[in-house]
């Protein structure tokens, strides 16, 4: 199993910028596959044979920011999602990395209050396939962004019981999904969270 990672791009000391990866992740991904490699993945990174990519959360869309971090990891995600969906690679979004996709879709992208540093429930489809319509989840928020309106064959299949704003969509004909809350920061991990990353 070969999984392909999107990091956070920061400035760090004297205006550096790194690839920053929280470790959670090594741990998240442990728990769901038993064997696999881990690639970062750059701008030089020119081989797209992965299994599944993960775009992380971590940066903002340039519709609210300028900033050179975000301008490069727009870019970079960019070649991402093309590579993804031209290889037929699995591919999942992770709060910004969600906003990215559902932007590449042509979706919106707006600002939203209360969504940082608390738990929330969410409701929403139990079975993707069959779309049953009957879980509900508390998950973590981070974000300050939502997604406003989804983007072209994106369907929305968890809500905030709150707010009613989107939390989670799957793409009609394409393995591509895209989650607003963090898995891997939850201190045990779902079922319900580690199989969105099963690869079929």
């Amino acid at each position: 199993m070969k999984v392909g990672i999107v990091a956070s791009i920061k400035n760090t000391y004297f205006n550096e910028i790194n690839y920053v990866l929280d470790k959670n992740w090594i741990s998240f991904l442990d728990k769901v596959f038993e064997n696999y490699n881990l690639e970062i993945i750059n701008e030089k990174t020119k081989n797209f044979n992965h299994d599944i990519i993960i775009l992380t959360g971590g940066n903002d869309s340039l519709k609210f920011s300028r900033k050179k971090t975000d301008i490069i990891r727009n870019k970079l995600d960019n070649i991402v999602i093309k590579n993804c969906i031209k290889k037929k690679i699995k591919l999942i979004g992770i709060c910004w990395g969600a906003i990215k996709i559902n932007e590449y879709f042509n979706g919106r992208t707006a600002k939203i209050k209360n969504h940082v540093g608390k738990f929330h429930n969410i409701y929403g489809y139990s079975d993707l396939e069959n779309k049953k319509f009957n879980l509900t989840l508390k998950v973590n928020s981070y974000h300050n962004y939502q997604l406003k309106k989804l983007g072209k064959d994106l369907i929305g299949c968890m809500k905030c019981i709150k707010d009613n704003s989107i939390e989670m969509f799957i793409h009609k004909k394409k393995d591509i999904i895209g989650i607003m809350w963090h898995p891997e920061r939850h201190k045990i991990y779902n079922n319900f969270d580690k199989k969105l990353f099963k690869v079929k």
